[in-house]
């Protein structure tokens, strides 16, 4: 905690204790309460084992995380009952689209991993990787990183991307910020997040195999900087001779799957490459001619090691080499790019028992797996016990926090607790050693226990604004942007988490190149 700032007033804003205390608009103005999150499309969002196992025990499920538990007061069935009533609620809360699970793509995870250590998500929450010239990652960081909760439990790719992109969408009063992510980028950092959703990607003798290469499609444009991570950064590896031609205005537009290398799904007819990977199945042991036809260039890769280099900006052109192979699967890569004039890729191959051929579509295939969330439950959505749910919903106090659902009847706020001026027992309630009745549990450590007391004990004070300074500092520390910015001789990134920070570029600037900006006197 920085110094300045009365941690009790500040747990107060962030459990949102006004929502059933009411305080009046000067206490509310000055706390700025963190809002809950939205739960309209719910049932899209969240999975129902995590719905069941979250309300249930919110901080067992998702150590760390403000939702109190709202039903330990009640007997153990009856609590079964409601929790059941309220997944059904919840879940209800759709959109009606049919979910289409997303593929597992190793190469993206890879991708996804880089950007989790690179674009700021290290900053708050706790890195895998540890930074250059860093050996290990220091115990200290679990201790100061925002925990993440079972993820692959939870959501799907698809819907923690969407929320990667905007996720003030969806949690109004979170404190995570847009990182300006492309849908490309987000898909990544959702993938390696949630690759537990599909064990090939943890283990890669679980995949399956599947019919087709993978390929990645690529434009090339002017005055744009590369998206240098995933199939791109392996695009440019895979061509040194033309990487600096395609440095610097390399898209990664699309993936897919295609029964043979082709340039049939392009989107226009210059300035664009293709990347294909997967396996080829060989069909007896022995010397293998691979042939590539292209205008512009192509390379061919079998198990990582280059078979045939057709690099180079050229008209139609053949180019071919030689490998002994065993029967059964080996790895294959073949790369292409257009910058102007005609376009063609053919690849084919020639063996001990054939002649010169296109490679046939029925001998490629790859590695992969549909990506589902762990821990599934046999679910049938059922109306009566969601029309149940809705009503505990109201009738438990969930309305007094969450952006409520406009579905039939507005749920309003069900009840009131004491308001704040009437709290007279600072021990009771929410801030007991073991809340009673109907007290919701917050799980709170004996520290802060007594930083909230001390402030419902204070609570007139809450009633005055903020001078200017005090306000500022306590907004930065609410939204925690001392994690990455500097201001007064307050915050920036702590020591263990500086190396993450890195500039893109040849131009070395120092430390004013790569760390988040200092706010001190920024106004000026």
């Amino acid at each position: 905690m920085w110094p300045g700032i009365d941690r009790g007033e500040l747990l107060f804003g962030e459990l949102n204790c006004v929502a059933c205390h009411g305080a009046g608009e000067p206490v509310n103005g000055r706390l700025q309460s963190k809002a809950a999150p939205r739960l309209d499309l719910a049932g899209d969002r969240l999975t129902p084992q995590f719905l069941r196992s979250f309300l249930a025990n919110p901080h067992l499920e998702k150590p760390g995380t403000t939702m109190p538990d709202a039903l330990g007061h009640l007997p153990a069935a009856e609590k079964a009952d409601t929790v059941e009533a309220l997944v059904h609620f919840l879940s209800s809360l759709r959109s009606g689209e049919e979910a289409v699970p997303t593929p597992a793509d190793p190469s993206r995870v890879a991708q996804g991993r880089r950007l989790f250590h690179k674009v700021g998500c290290v900053t708050c929450h706790e890195p895998e990787d540890p930074s250059e010239g860093m050996r290990e990652i220091p115990a200290s960081l679990r201790e100061q990183s925002v925990p993440l909760g079972n993820l692959a439990h939870k959501t799907t790719v698809a819907e923690l991307a969407k929320f990667l992109i905007d996720p003030l969408k969806t949690r109004p009063g979170g404190r995570m910020p847009s990182l300006a992510l492309n849908g490309n980028e987000a898909l990544a950092i959702a993938t390696y997040l949630l690759r537990e959703q599909a064990p090939g990607l943890v283990d890669p003798s679980q995949l399956d195999k599947i019919a087709g290469l993978k390929f990645h499609y690529f434009e090339f444009r002017q005055n744009r900087e590369a998206e240098m991570d995933g199939p791109t950064a392996e695009f440019l590896e895979l061509f040194p001779g033309n990487a600096n031609q395609a440095r610097g205005r390399v898209r990664h537009v699309k993936s897919g799957v295609i029964d043979k290398p082709g340039i049939g799904q392009r989107d226009r007819d210059d300035h664009f490459g293709f990347l294909f990977e997967g396996l080829i199945n060989v069909p007896a042991d022995g010397e293998y001619t691979f042939h590539t036809s292209s205008d512009d260039g192509s390379r061919l890769y079998i198990d990582g090691e280059l078979v045939v280099n057709n690099d180079g900006e050229h008209g139609t052109t053949e180019r071919s080499g030689k490998v002994t192979l065993t029967k059964g699967d080996h790895g294959i890569r073949v790369t292409y790019f257009e910058l102007g004039g005609g376009e063609e890729l053919t690849v084919s191959w020639q063996g001990p028992d054939f002649r010169k051929q296109v490679i046939p579509g029925g001998v490629f295939s790859h590695l992969g797996q549909a990506m589902r969330p762990t821990g599934a439950i046999e679910f049938a959505l059922d109306a009566t016990r969601a029309a149940k749910g809705r009503m505990h919903f109201q009738q438990l106090g969930c309305a007094n926090c969450h952006g409520v659902p406009e579905q039939g009847p507005a749920l309003v706020a069900a009840f009131r607790l004491k308001s704040l001026a009437e709290l007279m027992n600072p021990n009771a309630g929410c801030l007991a050693e073991e809340p009673s009745g109907q007290a919701v549990n917050y799980h709170l450590s004996p520290e802060q226990r007594i930083a909230l007391r001390q402030t419902v004990a204070n609570r007139a004070a809450l009633s005055q604004p903020l001078v200017l300074n005090d306000s500022i500092h306590h907004t930065l520390t609410r939204l925690n942007c001392y994690a990455c910015h500097y201001r007064d001789a307050i915050g920036g990134p702590v020591e263990e988490r500086r190396g993450y920070f890195t500039a893109i570029g040849e131009t070395d600037l120092g430390d004013e190149g790569r760390m988040p900006p200092h706010l001190t006197s920024v106004g000026r």
